[in-house]
């Protein structure tokens, strides 16, 4: 019903600006343009007609689950090769609402016999963020990992020397189970800046840091989604 009712005002809209045009001997063309922008600010104030031809536009208020808002991210991180991926979760292509927006849909699958990975990330000390990039007009975002390793064991060490000019992505849950993927079908994620340290004194903390970057237009939302399903099983740390 609202269809037809905002399709006849459209309809009466068109045959108003003619029949002006014809009674003011005024060129259609002339007004077209203000006809249709009055036109289109009333339905959209009257009828929320963004919702049909864009998305539909909402308040944002402070909205806390349960008045909760801890920062930083869960020590467990997932990670796979981005060849490895058979079929990428997609973003909507016309979202309908904000939050809509960058929750992807469908499903992250591996090809055969290939599997994600889990890495530890020590509590407090990982990061996920997302810094706008570009000049106006231009601007997209860069996402970066953030991740601290505890000692200089032999494996992550053969990590850091593997990834250092491969193609990644990761699964990343912040503190309060929001998912995170980083990496899509477009850019993978990529090893910017790696160290491993054995400190300066018997108080340091000897660790290997490792800091991934990702390009997007919109930060990618995972719901609905275990990780967990496409483990092999042999994941860990130690030698």
């Amino acid at each position: 019903m609202k269809l037809a009712r905002i399709f006849s005002i459209i309809m009466f809209g068109l045959v108003l600006g003619a029949g002006l045009a014809i009674a003011t001997q005024t060129p259609q063309a002339f007004l077209a343009g203000p006809v249709l922008a009055y036109g289109g600010a009333w339905l959209q104030e009257h009828f929320a007609i963004n919702n049909i031809i864009g998305i539909n536009l909402s308040n944002i208020t402070k909205n806390l689950t349960n008045g909760h808002n801890m920062g930083g991210i869960q020590e467990t991180i997932y990670w796979g090769l981005w060849d490895d991926v058979a079929t990428w979760p997609a973003l909507p292509t016309t979202p309908g609402t904000l939050s809509a927006v960058p929750v992807a849909t469908g499903t992250l699958a591996m090809k055969a016999g290939k599997y994600l990975y889990t890495l530890y990330n020590t509590l407090d000390a990982g990061e996920l963020k997302f810094e706008n990039q570009g000049e106006f007009d231009g601007i997209s975002y860069k996402g970066t990992l953030s991740i601290f390793h505890p000692g200089m064991q032999k494996k992550i060490l053969g990590l850091m020397s593997q990834v250092k000019n491969d193609n990644l992505f990761f699964i990343v849950k912040d503190a309060e189970g929001q998912m995170f993927l980083v990496g899509d079908s477009r850019f993978a994620a990529k090893l910017e800046s790696g160290s491993s340290t054995t400190g300066n004194k018997t108080a340091s903390r000897k660790g290997t840091t490792m800091n991934f970057i990702w390009y997007t237009n919109t930060p990618i939302l995972l719901e609905g989604f275990d990780p967990t399903t496409l483990l092999n099983g042999a994941s860990g740390s130690g030698s």
